[in-house]
């Protein structure tokens, strides 16, 4: 081989071995990039799922405090229907039984404050409803020969005690709320007085505490009127009893 024809072929194994050397290089670069690459994918991967992991914390905090509002006016919806329809029933019970004519939003009044007051006070609807019945037949502006007044028909002499007892000065016998908050307050009196004993409450409520206890303690006998009162409220009681008042 000629000393030209020898330096050619170096030349070419050159060329080729720079050829090779240039192509692992660019192997060597790619793979560098593909690694560099899955590593990025593999750190996106992560933050991903630790979004996701977030993501579903977050969105079950906001359904279980969704849940707890949605609780909270459900609660208060049932509630409030419930109030609905015992004032209607009360209503119900009163137009049905009273002679007195009321017109709606004074029976809803009425209806309103001995669900209150009853409440309050710890007292049976219906009790509460058969003393008013037999006191006033539900007439507000009632008053009796004895000058009791309201629909509890209360005396001015009992309404000033209630008023001072229970720190409401100025209460109006003829008002719908002050009478029947006055009606509960004194007939709770009574039930405490005589250890919940409602029929000697209610002789009480009629007669008078003074009264009643002499009588239970054998000393007098009932009034008349209230002989014929006390029978006349318990039947009363089971007549709005019925219409599923307690």
């Amino acid at each position: 081989m000629s000393l030209t024809e020898n330096l050619k072929h170096h030349k070419f194994n050159y060329f080729i071995g720079f050829v090779v050397l240039l192509l692992f290089t660019s192997e060597l670069s790619v793979l560098f990039v593909v690694a560099k690459n899955n590593q990025t994918i593999k750190e996106l991967e992560n933050k991903i799922n630790n979004n996701h992991v977030e993501l579903n914390a977050n969105l079950k905090n906001s359904e279980l405090a969704i849940n707890s509002r949605i609780d909270i006016i459900d609660s208060a919806i049932q509630i409030d229907e419930k109030r609905r329809m015992l004032i209607k029933k009360i209503r119900t019970a009163i137009t049905e039984n009273a002679y007195t004519k009321l017109d709606v939003r004074t029976l809803t009044r009425i209806a309103v404050a001995v669900i209150d007051y009853s409440y309050t006070y710890n007292l049976s609807i219906a009790r509460v409803l058969a003393i008013i019945k037999k006191e006033s037949d539900f007439n507000p502006n009632a008053i009796s020969k004895a000058d009791a007044k309201g629909l509890g028909q209360l005396l001015d002499s009992t309404a000033e005690y209630i008023a001072l007892k229970s720190g409401r000065i100025g209460l109006n016998v003829f008002n719908i709320e002050n009478n029947v908050f006055m009606t509960c307050f004194y007939l709770a009196q009574m039930m405490n007085t005589f250890n919940n004993e409602f029929e000697t409450a209610v002789g009480s409520y009629n007669a008078g505490p003074n009264t009643m206890k002499k009588h239970k303690a054998g000393l007098i006998e009932l009034p008349e009127e209230t002989k014929e009162y006390i029978p006349a409220v318990l039947e009363f009681e089971k007549i709005f009893k019925q219409y599923g008042l307690e």
